[in-house]
C-alpha cells in the first residue's frame, strides 16, 4: 500500500506540473524578431488615456506631491464612542483602573448606551439636525466607592441636552439656552 500511495502522489503531481508548464508556455508571445512596441510619449496621449492626477501646478505641493488634506474629518455623532472629558464645567479626570465614562448613540436603533463612571446606562434618543434629546435613561444601580465619580453630573447633563455639535474629534452637548453641559471626545477605533 505505501508504494501505491507514493506513486499515486507522483502521478497526481505530474499532470498538474505538465499543465502549469503548458500554460506558462502559452502565455509567452512567439519571438517575431520585431522590437517590442513602446507606448507613445505622455504629450501624445489623448486626455482619455492620460493617467489621473493633478491637472494644474496649483494643486501640487512645492515638492510636486499632492497637498495634504486641508481639514480632518469629524467622526459621526452616531455610532461613535464618545468619552466624557468635561461635565458641568469641570474636567473629568481619568481614574486609575476604572473605565472612563462614555456614551454611544446607535443610529440604526436610536438607542443610547454608555457608562457613567460606576453604572451602565441605556435609553432612547431623538436626533434632528443638531437637535438632540435623550429619553429616560435606565441604568444599573451599583454602589460607587470613590468621590470623583462624575456619574450624577453626566446623567443631569444628558437629561438637559437639547443640542449636539461635533467639531474635529470633540462633541459638545448644550442645553436649550446654549450653555455647554458636557464635552466628550472620540479616541478613534475601539
Amino acid at each position: 500500500m505505501p508504494c501505491y500511495r507514493r506513486s499515486g502522489l507522483v502521478l497526481l503531481g505530474l499532470p498538474g506540473l505538465l499543465g502549469a508548464v503548458l500554460i506558462a508556455a502559452c502565455g509567452q508571445p512567439p519571438d517575431s524578431g520585431k522590437p517590442e512596441s513602446t507606448p507613445p510619449p505622455p504629450a501624445a496621449q489623448s486626455p482619455e488615456t492620460q493617467a489621473p492626477g493633478p491637472q494644474s501646478p496649483d494643486s501640487q505641493a512645492p515638492d510636486g506631491t499632492a497637498p495634504p488634506e486641508a481639514t480632518t474629518r469629524s467622526p459621526p455623532l452616531e455610532d461613535t464612542r464618545w468619552h466624557l472629558i468635561e461635565v458641568e464645567g469641570r474636567p473629568v479626570a481619568a481614574v486609575a483602573q476604572r473605565a472612563q465614562p462614555y456614551i454611544v448613540l446607535f443610529g440604526d436603533q436610536k438607542q443610547a448606551q454608555g457608562f457613567g463612571g460606576c453604572n451602565r446606562m441605556m435609553g432612547s434618543y431623538e436626533l434632528a439636525g443638531d437637535a438632540l434629546k435623550f429619553g429616560p435613561l435606565a441604568g444599573t444601580k451599583m454602589a460607587c466607592d470613590y468621590s470623583e465619580n462624575p456619574e450624577d453630573a453626566f446623567m443631569r447633563a444628558l437629561a438637559a441636552t437639547a443640542h449636539a455639535h461635533v467639531v474635529d474629534n470633540r462633541l459638545e452637548l448644550s442645553d436649550a439656552q446654549g450653555n455647554v453641559v458636557a464635552r466628550l471626545e472620540s479616541r478613534g477605533v475601539e
